[in-house]
C-alpha cells in the first residue's frame, strides 16, 4: 500500500515504466514457458505420442484463448463488413504465430 501511494505521488518517467512493463512482461513469458514445458513433459511421460501433443496443443491454446476474442474484438463498432474479415484473418494469424 505505501509503494502504491509512493508510485502515484511521486510517478517514475515515462522511459522507466516501459522498461519496467518490458521486464516484468519478459519474466512473465520466460515463466509460462518453463510452466508449458513441464506439462509438455509430464504428457509425453503419461501418452508417449508427441504426435498427439502436436495436435492437444494448439486445442488447448485455442480453448484459452477464445474468450478474449470476445472482450477485444470489436464487434458491434464495425460499420463495414470486410473490416470483420481482415479482424478475423489478424486474429488467427497472431494465434498461429503463438504456436
Amino acid at each position: 500500500m505505501v509503494l502504491v501511494f509512493f508510485i502515484i505521488k511521486y510517478p517514475p518517467p515515462k522511459g522507466i515504466v516501459s522498461m519496467a512493463i518490458g521486464i516484468i512482461c519478459g519474466f512473465l513469458a520466460a515463466l509460462f514457458n518453463s510452466i508449458g514445458y513441464l506439462f509438455s513433459a509430464r504428457f509425453l511421460l503419461h501418452h508417449k505420442s508427441p504426435f498427439l501433443l502436436l495436435i492437444l496443443a494448439p486445442c488447448g491454446m485455442l480453448l484459452v484463448s477464445f474468450p478474449f476474442l470476445f472482450w477485444l474484438f470489436p464487434f458491434g463498432s464495425i460499420d463495414q463488413p470486410w473490416r470483420i474479415t481482415w479482424l478475423t484473418a489478424a486474429w488467427v494469424a497472431v494465434f498461429m504465430i503463438g504456436q
